[in-house]
C-alpha cells in the first residue's frame, strides 16, 4: 500500500527546476531548442517551518536553498503547493521506498541556483486548517499570495517568483498566476486539469465515478494521517507518515493540525451531488475552481505560462490546447506520448517489451530554460510568438506550431456503412440503421487513461476482445499513409429508448496482423446534446456544449436526434495498409457511472442518406 501511496505523491516528488550555471550549447529537446546546463551548487539545505497566513492558519513549509550562496546573493524562488504531503517521515533502512527522483529533484532545483518552497496546502499534511469547500478553495488559492509575500521578504530573494507542479499541484501553480502578486512572473502547470469538469471529473458530462471515488478515499486517509490503513508489514515499523515541522519535536503540532482536517469535505460525496457544470455545492461550482475561469486576470498580469500534457493522460492534452488557443498572455505548451507525470511513453504502438521509461532530466532542463527566461535578473525576456510542441505517434517525431489546428489540416469524413464498414463515401440508402444494446461488459481496462492520475501506468493492449461488446465500423486498408492531428469529431444520428444515456466512441487502428490499437476516445451524456453556439470560453473549432443545467434537454425516445462531440485530441501517423476503426458503446465499467442506472438501454444508429453518422478526422495534408 505504501508503494501505491508514493505513486500518488509522485507529482510532488519529481518536479523540474531552474538553473544558474553557465549555459551549454543548444540541443533540441522535445522539438524545442534547449540549453543543457550543469549545476552550479552541489548541496542544499532543507529546513521546515510554519508560515502563518492572513487568517492565522499555519502552513507547513519546506524551505530548500542551495548551500554555498555568497553573502548578499539574490536568487529566484519556485513555489510548490501540494495536497500529497510535502515530505515523508521514514525511519531506519526503508529509504528505498522513497522514489529516487525526490533527491534528484531537490538537488536539481537548488543546484541551478533556485530556492524551492514546498507547502502542504491548508487542511492537508502537517498544515493546519480544513477544507470545507473542497479543493482549490478561495482561501487555498489566496495562500499562494501570502507565500509569495513571505518569499520576497527573505534576504536571499531576487523578488521574482515562479510556480510549478504536477497534477493537483499543477493546478495550484496555475492559480498562482491569478493572485495579482507582482513578483509572480512564470508558472508551469504540468499534467493538470485546466477545466475540471470536462478534463477529468465529468468528461463529456459523464461522471468519472471510479477515479473520483478512489482519489477521494486515498486523500481522506492522508489528511487524517491513517498510517495503519496506508501501510502493511515492515512498512508499519519504518513509515511514520508526513514529516513534522522542525520545531515540532514531540508531534503535538502535527496532531493538532490533523485534528483540524477532520472538518474536510469528502470530495466523492460532494461530486456525487453534482451533474451539471453550474451546480453549486457549499457555494462553489467546478468553474470557480478551474483555471480557465481566471483568464482575464492572468492576461492582465502578463504571467508567462508553460503547460504540459500527455496524449494518454486523462484530458490534460485537451487542457493544454484549450489554454494555448484561448490565452493571449505569453503561453507555450507541450504534449507528449505520456501518461500522468510524463514518467512513461504510453503509446499503444510500441512493442510490448519496449523501454518506456522517460529521461526526467530532459523534462527538468526544458522547464529550467523557461524559468531562467522570466526569473533571472541577468536575463531580459523578450516577447516571442506563442508556440506548441507535440509528438506524433508512430512517426515518433516532435513538431512545433504556432497555430491550432495545425496549418494544412483538412477535415475528412468517414461514414458508417452496411456490413460494419467505415467509408469515405457518403451513404446512399434512404433508410439504414444499426441497433446497439448496452453491454455492461464494455470497458477500457484498469490501466486506461483515467486511472493513470492515481499512479497507474497506461497500458492499452490489443482491443480485439474488447470489440466484441461494441458496435464497430472498420475501413478498408489505407492506400497511403495518413496523419491525424487534432480533435476527431463524431457526428451521430441516433434514436434511443431512454431520454438520457451515455455514449462512448473509440478511434482505433487495425494493423496488418489484425491487432486493434487504441488511439483515442470520447464520451458524452446525451442530455447535453444541444449546441448553444454562444459564450464559447475556448477558441477551439469543435462542437461546444455548456454542460449547464439550463441547456440540458432530454432525448425524445424513438426520435432521431443529432449528437455531435469531440474525442480527446491526438497526433498519429497511420501507415499504408492499416485500417481505421470506430467503435460505439454505452458503458465503460472500468471508469464511469452507469446511466441510466437501471433497466435496458439501447440506441439505433442511423446511417442513411438523410441522417448519416460519421467521424470527422483532422487529416494533415502532405506536400
Amino acid at each position: 500500500m505504501l508503494r501505491w501511496l508514493l505513486l500518488i505523491c509522485w507529482p510532488f516528488v519529481c518536479l523540474p527546476t531552474g538553473s544558474f550555471a553557465q549555459k551549454e550549447p543548444v540541443k533540441e529537446v522535445f522539438g524545442r531548442p534547449v540549453h543543457l546546463q550543469k549545476a552550479a551548487y552541489r548541496n542544499y539545505s532543507n529546513h521546515s517551518i510554519y508560515i502563518p497566513m492572513r487568517d492565522s492558519v499555519r502552513l507547513a513549509v519546506d524551505v530548500i536553498l542551495p548551500k554555498g550562496l555568497k553573502k548578499g546573493a539574490r536568487i529566484p524562488a519556485l513555489v510548490v503547493q501540494t495536497r500529497y504531503w510535502r515530505n515523508y517521515h521514514i525511519k531506519g533502512p526503508l529509504g528505498w521506498f522513497v522514489p529516487p527522483a525526490k533527491d534528484e529533484w531537490k538537488s536539481f532545483f537548488t543546484g541551478h541556483g533556485y530556492a524551492l518552497i514546498v507547502a502542504d496546502v491548508r487542511g492537508t499534511g502537517a498544515s493546519f486548517g480544513c477544507r470545507p469547500n473542497g479543493p482549490w478553495s478561495e482561501e487555498e488559492i489566496r495562500d499562494g499570495y501570502d507565500l509569495t509575500e513571505w518569499i520576497v521578504q527573505q534576504p536571499w530573494s531576487n523578488q521574482k517568483v515562479g510556480a510549478i507542479g504536477i497534477s493537483y499541484d499543477g493546478n495550484a501553480a496555475a492559480f498562482m498566476a491569478t493572485n495579482k502578486h507582482p513578483a509572480v512572473k512564470a508558472v508551469i502547470p504540468m499534467f493538470s486539469d485546466f477545466d475540471l469538469y470536462d478534463d477529468i471529473a465529468f468528461p463529456g458530462g459523464v461522471p468519472n465515478e471510479r477515479f473520483i471515488a478512489r482519489w477521494s478515499f486515498e486523500n481522506e486517509r492522508m489528511d487524517n494521517h491513517d498510517i495503519e490503513d496506508m501501510t502493511k508489514g515492515l512498512e508499519k515499523i519504518f513509515f511514520k507518515g508526513v514529516k513534522k515541522v522542525d520545531v515540532d519535536k514531540k508531534g503535538d503540532m502535527l496532531n493538532a493540525a490533523v485534528q483540524d482536517h477532520k472538518d474536510n469535505i469528502s470530495t466523492y460525496h460532494a461530486v456525487h451531488n453534482i451533474a451539471f457544470k453550474d451546480d453549486v455545492l457549499h457555494g462553489v461550482d467546478l468553474k470557480m475552481i478551474s483555471p480557465f475561469t481566471y483568464r482575464d486576470i492572468v492576461e492582465e498580469q502578463e504571467v508567462a505560462i508553460f503547460s504540459w500534457g500527455g496524449w494518454f493522460d486523462a484530458g490534460t492534452a485537451q487542457g493544454v490546447l484549450k489554454l494555448f488557443n484561448t490565452y493571449h498572455s505569453p503561453v507555450s505548451g507541450i504534449i507528449g506520448p505520456w501518461d500522468h507525470g510524463g514518467r512513461r511513453n504510453a503509446s499503444p504502438f510500441l512493442p510490448e517489451k519496449a523501454d518506456r521509461k522517460q529521461d526526467l532530466e530532459l523534462h527538468h532542463q526544458v522547464c529550467l530554460n523557461f524559468f531562467d527566461r522570466y526569473l533571472r535578473d541577468s536575463l531580459q525576456a523578450t516577447k516571442q510568438k506563442n508556440t506548441l510542441t507535440y509528438y506524433t505517434l508512430v512517426e515518433k517525431k516532435w513538431k512545433t506550431t504556432d497555430t491550432w489546428p495545425v496549418a494544412g489540416t483538412t477535415p475528412q469524413q468517414w461514414y458508417f456503412q452496411a456490413d460494419s464498414l467505415l467509408s469515405s463515401q457518403k451513404p446512399t440508402d434512404e433508410k439504414a440503421s444499426d441497433v446497439y444494446r448496452r453491454d455492461l461488459r464494455a470497458g477500457t481496462g484498469w490501466t486506461n487513461r483515467w486511472w493513470t492520475q492515481i499512479g497507474r501506468p497506461v497500458i492499452f493492449k490489443d482491443r480485439k476482445k474488447a470489440g466484441k461488446y461494441l458496435l464497430s465500423y472498420t475501413s478498408q486498408p489505407l492506400d497511403a499513409d495518413m496523419e491525424i492531428t487534432g480533435f476527431p469529431v463524431v457526428n451521430l444520428n441516433i434514436s434511443a429508448n431512454r431520454d438520457d444515456c451515455l455514449l462512448f466512441v473509440y478511434l482505433e487502428a487495425v494493423d496488418q496482423n489484425g491487432e486493434v490499437h487504441y488511439i483515442t476516445e470520447g464520451q458524452f451524456r446525451t442530455i447535453h446534446h444541444r449546441e448553444p453556439g454562444t459564450d464559447h470560453p475556448f477558441d477551439l473549432d469543435i462542437p461546444y456544449h455548456t454542460f449547464e443545467r439550463k441547456d440540458a434537454q432530454p432525448l425524445e425516445p424513438g426520435a432521431i436526434t443529432p449528437i455531435n462531440f469531440a474525442l480527446m485530441p491526438t497526433s498519429i501517423l497511420l501507415k499504408k495498409g492499416q485500417r481505421i476503426k470506430v467503435s460505439v458503446a454505452m458503458h465503460d465499467y472500468n471508469s464511469f457511472a452507469k446511466i441510466p442506472s437501471w433497466g435496458n438501454a439501447s440506441i439505433e444508429v442511423s446511417r442513411s442518406q438523410d441522417h448519416p453518422s460519421f467521424v470527422e478526422l483532422p487529416v494533415i495534408r502532405k506536400n
